[in-house]
């Protein structure tokens, strides 16, 4: 009979062994791949953000690109000092409109809005 228990106890010590090497391994596999689903997604991020970047620069590139081919045309020239810097050519009378957004500008010191420079 003692025979009998051993074996049984033999096989049952066996089997929850195997089972738990089974389950260790089952959980190991299961942990590796959702770690590397988990480290794909990052880089895909990481990814998706430096493709953004490159497209933001793209665009910033092609503007710059576009002003620095503008900058060799003379009236483009022209009408960025008119706009940026109010300067006029010589034969021009600056008349300035004045608004109620104008009497604002004046007070703080601001150039008022609506300068047009006019030909004699």
């Amino acid at each position: 009979m003692k025979t009998g228990k051993v074996k049984n106890k033999a096989a049952f010590t066996k089997k929850t062994v195997f089972f738990t090497v089974v389950a260790g391994m089952l959980c190991f596999a299961v942990f590796t791949f959702a770690k590397l689903n988990y480290l794909n997604y990052v880089e895909q991020k990481n990814l998706d953000s430096q493709l953004e970047t490159k497209r933001d620069l793209e665009r910033t590139l092609r503007k710059l690109q576009k002003e620095k081919n503008d900058l060799h045309d003379l009236e483009y020239l022209k009408e960025y000092a008119r706009e940026k810097l109010f300067l006029m050519e010589e034969n021009e009378i600056p008349i300035r409109v004045i608004t109620p957004d104008a009497r604002e500008d004046s007070s703080t010191g601001h150039e008022p809005s609506g300068s047009t420079p006019v030909k004699r």
